[in-house]
């Protein structure tokens, strides 16, 4: 009976480092804004809210030394492939074939990730500077993870981007009209 105590104290110790770290990762981020994406200016679309590293300032949002995660929750049912459709045009009108091309293969993770969403469904795009990773999680449920310097600032300029992101009054509203 005393092996299996052990092995237990054993894994418990070797494994519960890796969970705090990865769980302090999200922990040590604070709110920097908040704003709701609506459709024809009066169809509430999506909740979002932005978190960045603790001292670091909103005007470096896209850096990749920053870690930062955008968190939407969704208002109503949207079909993946609008979800894609509007990141591929946002990402056309701001980057070049080149860049894109660079970044095709995580941009393609993304994309076939993402699911149907219902009315209280969530993504969380998140970038530890630390890791070089972005993860994209569904529901709280890690859907993809790459490691890809560049790749985030990319893929946030979506909603981030200075030049023509999906919605820049959203974009303001979650940078507090920083750019």
């Amino acid at each position: 009976m005393l092996m299996p105590t052990l092995l237990k104290a054993l894994l418990f110790v070797l494994f519960t480092p890796a969970l705090v770290v990865a769980s302090d990762f999200k922990e040590t981020l604070r709110k920097i804004g908040q704003a709701s994406g609506y459709y024809l200016t009066f169809i509430k679309v999506y909740d979002a809210s932005l978190y960045i590293s603790g001292d670091d300032q909103a005007q470096n949002i896209l850096k990749d030394t920053v870690s930062k995660c955008l968190h939407i929750t969704y208002d109503v049912a949207i079909e993946n492939d609008i979800l894609i459709q509007s990141a591929t045009e946002a990402l056309g009108r701001q980057f070049s074939q080149d860049i894109l091309a660079k970044y095709h293969d995580d941009i393609d993770k993304i994309h076939k990730s993402y699911q149907d969403v219902q009315e209280g469904d969530s993504y969380t795009l998140c970038y530890n500077h630390q890791k070089q990773e972005t993860t994209l999680e569904f529901n709280n449920n890690l859907e993809v993870s790459t490691v890809s310097p560049g790749f985030a600032a990319v893929y946030l300029s979506v909603w981030l981007g200075e030049r023509d992101p999906l919605d820049s009054k959203v974009r303001d509203a979650l940078l507090g009209t920083v750019l």
